[in-house]
């Protein structure tokens, strides 16, 4: 059992504001060390708390905006449980399926994305399971005018790539590879990659957005 940071009021959980403070939270440092506010959100993650629901929101809040404060990485744990679905890594964008059929893949994700490869597929439905806005296979026109490239996604309300790299042995892929990676480098773009082979692959991705976003008070991310 904790104490509300800015007026004591009893909560689950030692660093988490109360309901009627949350507003004010930004105001006032945060209590402890990351280490222990990690543990103490896993804490009531594992129910062994006593917060639920709208608390529990309030507590990623908290978590996110003391870790910034602190200028410290996301613990490892916490990454984990966030690529794994324990932890509500939530945006505000509606869910719509896509309409698009030009791109014959193999593998159908759950908004309707047909993509190359099971990869891709793993990181579509990762995405759309948080309400992340992508678009798959987008057009991008490099800043020097050479021929338009499509990364394998893109994260629009974040302004971010990502690209899936497979462990092919073939020139003319490692050739395309390194056209966009120097593409990329040019134009100063913002990305993210992946290999496909990986198997830590989403908690990779997760860790990297968690450096890119913030939350606010009902715990939904925003830029």
């Amino acid at each position: 059992m904790g104490k509300c940071f800015v007026c004591g009021k009893p909560t689950s959980f030692s660093f988490i504001a109360c309901r009627k403070c949350h507003g004010k939270a930004t105001e006032i440092p945060f209590p402890g060390n990351a280490e222990t506010l990690a543990e103490d959100f896993l804490r009531l993650l594992d129910g062994k708390g006593e917060g639920e629901g709208e608390e529990l929101r309030l507590a990623l809040y908290g978590l996110s905006e003391a870790l910034r404060e602190r200028s410290v990485e996301w613990p490892s744990k916490v990454v984990r449980c966030i690529a794994r679905g324990r932890i509500p890594l939530v945006g505000d964008t509606p869910r719509e399926r896509t309409k698009r059929t030009d791109i014959p893949g193999e593998f159908k994700c759950k908004d309707g994305h047909r993509v190359r490869s099971k990869a891709e597929e793993i990181i579509d439905d990762f995405l759309w399971d948080r309400r992340i806005r992508h678009v798959y296979e987008p057009e991008y026109s490099p800043g020097n005018g050479s021929p338009t490239i499509n990364p394998d996604f893109y994260l629009p309300d974040i302004d971010v790539y990502v690209e899936i790299w497979g462990r092919i042995n073939n020139p003319r892929y490692q050739e395309q590879k390194e056209y966009k990676r120097e593409i990329y480098r040019m134009d100063n773009v913002r990305l993210i990659e992946l290999d496909s082979e990986d198997p830590q692959m989403k908690d990779k991705l997760a860790a990297t957005l968690l450096r890119l976003i913030s939350f606010d008070p009902s715990g939904r991310w925003n830029r």
